[in-house]
Parts: C-alpha cells; sequence; structure tokens
C-alpha cells in the first residue's frame, strides 16, 4: 500500500514485561505510481504489518 510508514521495534516477554522499546527507527515512503492500490492511499492503516521474528541466541554478526 502506498503511504509513509515508521517502524518501532520491541523485546517482551508478552504479558509479562517489556525489555527493550524504540520507536520510529527508520522511516520510507511508498508511492504508487499506477497500481491497482493507488486508489486506496487515504487508507494508511491497511498497510500495518506486525511480524513475530524469532529469537536467536548467541549468533554472531557485522554491523557495518
Amino acid at each position: 500500500m502506498p503511504g509513509i510508514y515508521l517502524v518501532t521495534i520491541a523485546a517482551h516477554e508478552p504479558m509479562v514485561q517489556v525489555y527493550d522499546f524504540h520507536e520510529h527507527i527508520v522511516s520510507f515512503n511508498i508511492i504508487d505510481t499506477g497500481t491497482k492500490f493507488a486508489k486506496y492511499q487515504q487508507y494508511r492503516s491497511v498497510g500495518i504489518v506486525m511480524v513475530d521474528l524469532p529469537w536467536l541466541e548467541n549468533e554472531s554478526y557485522n554491523v557495518t
């Protein structure tokens, strides 16, 4: 869906404790250039995405 999106991330134990919370750490804008979704640009909440990501412990990674 076209519109401006803000990414918020959190680490929590459901119904117990929030360990970390970062609001609006990334933003991006999707511009529709003529798809069938162009007529829905005023319905911004339609594009909400919530993802349950697996937690990996003891994994090494490089941040550059």
